[in-house]
């Protein structure tokens, strides 16, 4: 919810600034399937347990599935120009600070605190949606990069990481960008791309 707000409030921005949300349905990216392929790499660890349990080879699966994503953002970010690039740039790094933190800990941090602030005290965070969640402890290496922030807003109730907050703020201004531009200005990057609906 809180990544469709983000857009939202993107799309808001950039159709104030003269833009027309349409330019949303045109956009076009490179190599559209990666981010499915990390997806669904994520939804089978979350829904076979055979796969949770093995071990080191859990985390090994998760990196990989966001190390997809990481060359997806990157491969799209680098044949962009100007405010959209530098954009999709902030997209990437926080998805690097994610990826630094669950390498470091064989899963991303989370706070219990944090989970008490909206509504989730108690929870168990290496089972059900936080499945690839391990809980904060002194143990835990760089814990303020694991998602110990609280966002107790109706509706948007989570617990996300600086990491989350970078994604956020740039596909908050990548989507007010591609709006405000329009296609034509915006998605210069040659016969190479595949439409995002492909």
């Amino acid at each position: 919810m809180i990544l469709v707000a983000a857009l939202l409030v993107g799309v808001g921005i950039g159709y104030l600034r003269g833009g027309r949300w349409q330019a949303l349905g045109s956009f076009r990216v490179r190599w559209p399937l990666l981010p499915a392929v990390a997806v669904a790499l994520q939804m089978a660890l979350a829904v076979s347990p055979a796969l949770r349990g093995l071990g080191g080879a859990r985390p090994a699966l998760l990196v990989t599935s966001y190390l997809f994503v990481g060359g997806w953002i990157w491969a799209n970010a680098l044949v962009r120009d100007g405010a959209l690039r530098r954009a999709l740039i902030v997209v990437a790094e926080g998805w690097l600070l994610n990826v630094v933190v669950m390498v470091a800990n064989g899963g991303m941090p989370v706070s219990s605190s944090a989970l008490a602030r909206v509504g989730h005290a108690g929870a168990v965070v290496s089972q059900g949606h936080l499945w690839k969640h391990v809980a904060v402890s002194p143990a835990t290496r760089m814990p303020l990069l694991g998602d110990v922030i609280p966002v107790p807003v109706p509706l948007l109730r989570s617990v996300i990481s600086l990491g989350d907050v970078a994604m956020l703020v740039g596909l908050c201004v990548a989507a007010a960008v591609v709006v405000a531009r329009g296609q034509a200005a915006a998605d210069r990057i040659g016969p190479a791309v595949e439409p995002l609906a492909a």
